[in-house]
């Protein structure tokens, strides 16, 4: 076949072929979407954003999670009432050793154990400061009064297995307090961890390792400041003039202020409850070491000696507290 001929095949061949697709074109219509040419941009895809009741539309930007319910927590929760969240498996055994989140062998618990919702005595004003990670209201008590000039914060029960500061908590919002002096009490900050006599929190974090001061991914959680209940403490430590702040832990027995916090506070609730002052405490991802050190605010720690829940011990702090609010008043 010569050259001209072959040519001649081909071009009858194509022709054939494109009369079948143009065909096939008439008879089931255009399969789809014509594909972008050179030099041409795709279409853009619709995306459906949030939009407030103004024209304006809202921007996607991330923020870290707000100090408020989760979204699938349903409607705030009201101030005296418990409705709990959906169970988080705590894994067994857990990653940090004995005896942080066992239970210790033959605790003495001579006072019953701090309920929740605490109810406070006459004379307090109740605020709800945050919430656990299963949705458990997060309380403070805030003491009424006029002239105010001194502030203290009391925070209790970080880790949910040290039994001793719930009652402790508890017997302070009964100290008679100077004039001049306003003290406000979180008597339990990881309510999810106290209801299972747990140290840690629902998340299986160590709460008082989640601070970010020199936090740890090895005990810190998956990041610092990731907890709803770190986060609650944070903005309280940062909202108000305190004072003072005083953490309240459970068993090592020694009283400590963060440096450079005026050693004063921890000595003289040292001497009124009989503990020993540690010096130089510095404790990685530590709320009180946190509060000092990175927030500016003045802490200090209290370590109740012991896992026991006894009256001796409780009357001990409350007599610490005591002396404190008159150090206070003093200045």
């Amino acid at each position: 076949m010569s050259d001209h001929s072959r040519r001649r095949l081909l071009s009858w061949t194509g022709a054939a072929l494109l009369g079948l697709v143009v065909a096939g074109r008439r008879q089931v219509g255009h399969p789809g979407p014509r594909p972008p040419q050179r030099n041409e941009r795709p279409p853009a895809r619709r995306v459906d954003r949030p939009t407030t009741t103004s024209t304006t539309t809202t921007t996607t930007t991330a923020a870290p999670p707000p100090a408020t319910p989760p979204p699938n927590a349903g409607p705030p929760i009201q101030v005296g009432t418990y409705e709990p969240g959906p169970t988080v498996p705590i894994p067994d055994p857990l990653p940090t050793p004995p005896p942080y989140n066992t239970l210790p062998p033959n605790r003495v618990i001579e006072l019953p154990l701090t309920p929740i919702p605490v109810v406070p005595p006459a004379g307090w004003d109740e605020h709800v400061v945050g919430w656990s990670a299963t949705g458990v209201p997060i309380q403070m008590f805030t003491s009424q009064g006029d002239d105010v000039r001194r502030r203290v914060l009391v925070i209790t029960c970080v880790h949910g297995n040290e039994r001793g500061t719930g009652p402790i908590a508890e017997r302070l919002l009964h100290v008679p307090r100077p004039s001049g002096v306003q003290a406000s009490i979180v008597p339990i900050l990881n309510p999810d961890g106290w209801i299972r006599d747990r140290r840690h929190n629902a998340r299986n974090v160590d709460l008082n390792r989640n601070y970010p001061w020199r936090w740890a991914p090895s005990d810190g959680g998956p990041f610092a400041g990731s907890e709803p209940e770190t986060q609650a403490a944070m903005a309280l430590v940062q909202a108000y003039p305190w004072d003072i702040v005083v953490w309240i832990h459970q068993p090592l027995g020694y009283v400590a202020a963060v440096p450079p916090s005026d050693r004063a506070f921890a000595e003289v609730w040292g001497r009124a409850s009989g503990l020993p002052y540690r010096e130089n405490l510095d404790q990685h991802g530590g709320g009180e070491t946190w509060t000092a050190k990175a927030a500016g605010v003045p802490s200090m720690l209290v370590e109740v000696a012991g896992h026991d829940v006894t009256v001796a011990s409780t009357e001990a702090h409350a007599a610490g507290f005591a002396a404190l609010l008159d150090l206070l008043a003093s200045y």
